[in-house]
């Protein structure tokens, strides 16, 4: 008697996850600098006022978008390590939120498409090209 090991093999499809992980990344650093703009660079937003209650209001704004940012990354790094990683459906559809995001801020941004741009693309290929592995062939039979 003999006992036979098969190895599955393992596709690049699987590793993806670490793409989302670097992209979530990428969100998390300018967040965090997004919280205290205004004491590294006091003079940052000379060119538009100097009234201290604007200054106040627009650091305010300013580090609720920091906060965001800082949640959006950190909620998408957990999902591209937990879900997505594990093949979970739920997960796939829910990083597809990186491409209005990602697009939003090409419009908010535009100065940064250069970096934007090919992030968009490669999200989008990226779930296209594992949407396989999480919604299956499509060739499912219903049985009665």
């Amino acid at each position: 008697m003999s006992i036979t090991m098969t190895q599955t093999k393992k596709s690049w499809k699987q590793y993806f996850w670490i793409f989302f992980i670097i992209v979530g990344l990428l969100h998390f650093m300018p967040a965090i600098n997004s919280f205290c703009i205004l004491c590294r660079e006091p003079g940052h937003w000379d060119w538009l006022t100097r009234d201290a209650e604007v200054l106040d209001y627009l650091s305010f704004v300013w580090q609720l978008v920091g906060l965001f940012e800082l949640a959006l990354s950190v909620v998408m790094m957990v999902v591209a390590a937990t879900g997505y990683r594990q093949g979970a459906r739920w997960a796939w559809y829910l990083l597809w939120l990186w491409l209005p995001i990602l697009v939003g801020q090409i419009i908010l941004m535009p100065w940064l498409w250069f970096i934007l741009l090919p992030l968009v693309v490669v999200v989008a290929a990226g779930q296209l090209w594992t949407r396989q592995r999480f919604l299956g062939d499509g060739d499912h039979k219903q049985t009665a």
